[in-house]
């Protein structure tokens, strides 16, 4: 991960359970939900294909709520 502050805490849902499913598929992006261990904030970040959790957090590519 890009720094210890963040935990990867799996995959987020991009909606409906089959519907995301395949739209992770089709445009290769993933949702983890990921936690601040200094500030105890909850987030979902989008990893593109060829990335990892830790890089998508460095490149801020969080959820807009």
């Amino acid at each position: 991960m890009a720094d210890d502050k963040w935990k990867d805490c799996g995959h987020a849902s991009h909606g409906m359970d089959i519907v995301g499913g395949i739209l992770d598929t089709v445009d290769g992006t993933e949702l983890h939900n990921v936690h601040n261990n200094e500030t105890g904030e909850d987030k979902v970040v989008y990893v593109g294909p060829n990335q990892t959790v830790g890089e998508a957090i460095a490149n801020a590519q969080f959820k807009k709520d």
